[in-house]
């Protein structure tokens, strides 16, 4: 669920793993019509849910089209060097379009989503990249991913515009 302006609740759809992975990859595509440098952000609800298979599974996908992918934990984790090895990937190669994944960008409980926590990893990502060639604004879209036996508390809504129930995810325990 996210909230509006008015801060009423609005539905986020979710998919199982597979599904999800394939409506993720149809809006990253989407969103490279019109924009150069897509950032994708994952909110999880715990460890051991899915998150870098899921980041692996796109990067793979993209890299097959020819659109270069680069995968970070979180925004703090990139560094001027990464920022700088994209933009001369982009400038040197058939590659003209990227997309930046961070597969920890929110993770574990007490992860709301509010406008402020948009806002807030936004405003890192202007940070990131102030006075770069590539100029991503912000975070693009947001994946939600839990699984089956780690599921997003009753109390918690992730951020996420789609969220991924992994139940190819291995159970704790087992």
């Amino acid at each position: 669920m996210k909230e509006d302006k008015e801060g009423l609740k609005k539905t986020v759809e979710e998919f199982p793993f597979k599904e999800g992975l394939g409506e993720v990859l149809k809006r990253i595509k989407e969103l490279l019509k019109t924009k150069d440098v897509v950032v994708v952000a994952f909110s999880a609800s715990s460890t051991n849910v899915g998150k870098s298979t899921l980041a692996k599974a796109i990067s793979s996908d993209l890299e097959a089209e020819n659109i270069f992918t680069f995968n970070k934990h979180s925004i703090e984790d990139l560094t001027y060097e990464e920022i700088q090895y994209t933009e001369e990937v982009m400038g040197g190669t058939s590659c003209k379009k990227a997309v930046i994944i961070f597969d920890q960008c929110s993770f574990g409980p007490f992860y709301l989503n509010t406008d402020k926590e948009r806002v807030r990893h936004d405003e890192e990502i202007k940070k990131k990249f102030r006075g770069k060639k590539l100029t991503p604004k912000k975070v693009d879209l947001w994946v939600g991913i839990s699984s089956q036996d780690q599921p997003f508390g009753s109390r918690e809504t992730p951020i996420a515009d789609i969220l991924i129930k992994n139940e190819l995810a291995r159970i704790k325990g087992l």
